[in-house]
């Protein structure tokens, strides 16, 4: 089977629908200008605390007895609204770990409640210029709720996120953010390197095919998932910390199935036969690429429940035929993330495919207004980095594997269906009175909403588990379809 990135002649939905344009960009619209949380913002030195008995006689002795019997110094600091007391500890310590001793002092038939005495700080949002037209983070009607996301997490530097596409090339928004990929095109023509397999994940360009310039595809999905933010220039991603793994799956004229499990298995830390092993895990996976598909194949289908099981989390994108999702492979396999695209106004992208099988619609662009995010400006080969416009379902899947990756930041205990679930009991309801209504069924559970999602799994893991699984340019540019 034949993964085609372009060529609407050969099954492809990444179809380029508007001339090639100089995709370098510059200036603003607007100062999105913040208050960053300062270092250490996850960790206290404070509980507060609600002692069974009420009166105020010699609270802190009472408070020195109660971290005693907790093994724990702890001192009064004073009383608070509420008949509450915040108490210091002697140590500061992450939020996990204060959860964990506000638990314990909860035990204590003298404690009424107990919890983290938690920092607050003005909503985060990236200084980076460019984030003011990127409206598909934090626009009420078609963005994704991010801003809210970013004060509970803006990722975890331990998390890998692999990125199965056309490779990446050298980016400054990608500098230190990309880990060591690997290059699964085993067909020399299609590799464009003048090679096969290798170590080298870097996007060569994909041009050649009828005549077509490179698309930077790969590049483009990395820096939505992860560019790099709050560093004044450029653009924002979605996640600030964690690290993008490279695998390399299609080139010119595509690329094929069998190269894609490949890729995959090896992601997840799975051992492929003549290739070196993958030390960097990958607990997320985005796939902005795909196939028409009678259905999902008996090896698509195995490699899905290989990963899914090591707790991967595999997001894909639903294809752009504006037909069911059915007939789109890997997005009709079960246990994949499928993602339908929606444009700046909520509306389901006309491009989009549908159906039952797509879990969550997220902004992919369409009707005037499309997704920004970093590509490089060489017609066929790399040569400088840029900014560009592309729209379509390679766009819209990772903005949900972005969030994916904050809400395992948040809470790595999570399995893959945990995320979804969550994601979807979380989604904001689709707007009504759009030129093209989503609703559920069509478009999935509803627009990935990534302040509640990560809320969601960071409120799980502040209660005990019962989770047994191991998981070990001013002018715009003109837009592209992916």
């Amino acid at each position: 089977m034949k993964i085609f990135s372009k060529w609407a002649s050969r099954g492809a939905w990444w179809a380029i629908l508007a001339a090639a344009s100089t995709p370098a960009m510059a200036g603003l619209q607007k100062d999105y200008g913040t208050l960053a949380a300062p270092s250490g913002d996850d960790q206290t030195q404070q509980l507060i605390i609600t002692m069974r008995d009420q009166s105020s006689d010699d609270i802190p002795r009472r408070v020195h007895e109660l971290g005693a019997s907790a093994a724990m110094a702890l001192s009064h600091v004073r009383r608070m609204s509420g008949n509450a007391h915040v108490v210091r500890l002697e140590r500061r310590m992450s939020h996990g770990d204060a959860r964990k001793l506000a638990r314990l002092l909860a035990m204590d038939p003298r404690v009424q409640a107990a919890e983290p005495d938690l920092r607050v700080f003005a909503q985060q949002l990236p200084n980076d210029p460019m984030f003011a037209q990127q409206w598909h983070y934090y626009e009420a009607a078609g963005g994704i709720n991010l801003p809210p996301a970013w004060d509970i997490t803006s990722g975890a530097p331990g998390l890998v996120i692999a990125v199965l596409d056309s490779g990446v090339t050298a980016h400054a928004e990608l500098a230190g953010r990309l880990l060591p990929g690997y290059d699964f095109i085993a067909n020399v023509a299609n590799a464009n390197d003048g090679d096969g397999r290798d170590a080298n994940a870097n996007d060569p360009g994909d041009y050649g095919c009828d005549n077509s310039n490179s698309s930077w595809h790969g590049t483009h999905v990395a820096g939505t998932l992860g560019a790099l933010s709050s560093n004044s220039s450029g653009v924002s991603g979605i996640n600030w910390k964690s690290r993008l793994l490279p695998v390399r799956v299609t080139g010119r004229c595509g690329g094929y199935t069998s190269d894609l499990i490949d890729g995959l298995r090896w992601a997840a830390g799975m051992e492929i036969t003549g290739i070196p092993s993958n030390p960097n895990r990958a607990r997320v996976a985005n796939i902005s690429l795909g196939t028409a598909s009678d259905g999902c194949s008996a090896a698509f289908q195995s490699a899905i429940n290989d990963v899914t099981a090591r707790g991967m989390v595999v997001v894909a994108a639903a294809g752009n035929g504006g037909t069911s999702v059915s007939s789109f492979s890997p997005a009709n396999c079960s246990g994949v993330i499928a993602v339908a695209a929606t444009t700046r106004s909520g509306a389901r992208a006309s491009y989009s495919n549908t159906g039952s099988m797509v879990a969550i619609a997220a902004p992919g662009g369409g009707a005037g207004s499309s997704i920004l995010s970093t590509v490089n400006t060489g017609l066929t080969v790399p040569t400088t980095d840029g900014y560009a416009y592309f729209q379509g379902t390679s766009m819209a899947a990772p903005h949900v594997a972005g969030t994916a990756s904050l809400m395992l930041s948040a809470n790595p205990t999570l399995t893959p269906a945990q995320v979804r679930n969550i994601m979807q009991t979380s989604a904001r309801a689709f707007p009504v009175g759009t030129e093209f209504d989503c609703y559920p069924g069509s478009c999935g559970a509803g627009i990935v909403d990534a302040g509640a999602a990560v809320a969601a799994a960071a409120a799980l893991a502040a209660t005990p588990s019962t989770n047994t699984t191991s998981v070990a340019s001013t002018a715009p540019t003109a837009s592209r379809r992916r």
